[in-house]
């Protein structure tokens, strides 16, 4: 399959000490996914994939984000860094000491009627610890993802939390594991 999107948005953020950030934003997304025209669809020994039309969301966002890491991410001029995007959690940053700890909540709003309302909420922690020297630190990560979605509505395939790829399961490729709740 194929999903062709266009997403625009805007995040505002303060910063009320160096390690504590809280951000607020909102975004227009619109995704139409195209099924393979090589593949089969629901026949036997065939994928069954659900296939929408083309579906509109607005959506909502607020961010929690305590970072006391000793290396910080610093944005190059241009670059766009919204929180808790993968650019600063799942950025090689080579941290030795330190805690992040993410809360993000999302509410999705469908305005064509072909899926539905959800919300997603999403919380990661990482912690850095260094021992015998700052060459050997052991670093853990826990991420978890919920999804919610309104009465008998249906979250689109291609909006799951998943799981595989460099950044959240190595050894399984990307979307390779995915469902309400990862």
């Amino acid at each position: 399959y194929d999903v062709a999107d266009l997403t625009t948005g805007g995040v505002f953020g303060l910063r009320p000490t160096s390690a504590l950030t809280l951000a607020v934003g909102g975004a227009y997304a619109q995704y139409d996914p195209n099924p393979d025209p090589n593949i089969q669809y629901d026949e036997p020994g065939g994928p069954s994939i659900p296939f929408s039309a083309r579906t509109r969301y607005t959506g909502v966002t607020a961010h929690l984000i305590w970072d006391t890491r000793d290396a910080r991410y610093e944005p190059r001029f241009g670059e766009r860094s919204p929180p808790n995007t993968d650019a600063l959690t799942d950025r090689p940053l080579s941290p030795h000491t330190g805690t992040l700890l993410t809360i993000e909540g999302m509410r999705f709003f469908e305005s064509t009627n072909t899926d539905g309302d959800f919300a997603q909420l999403t919380v990661e922690a990482q912690q850095y610890l260094s021992f015998w020297s700052k060459y050997h630190t052991l670093a853990l990560r826990h991420r978890t993802v919920l999804t919610d979605p309104d009465n008998r509505a249906r979250v689109p395939f291609y909006q799951l939390p998943y799981l595989g790829g460099a950044h959240t399961l190595r050894g399984y490729d990307t979307f390779r594991f995915r469902d309400l709740h990862a």
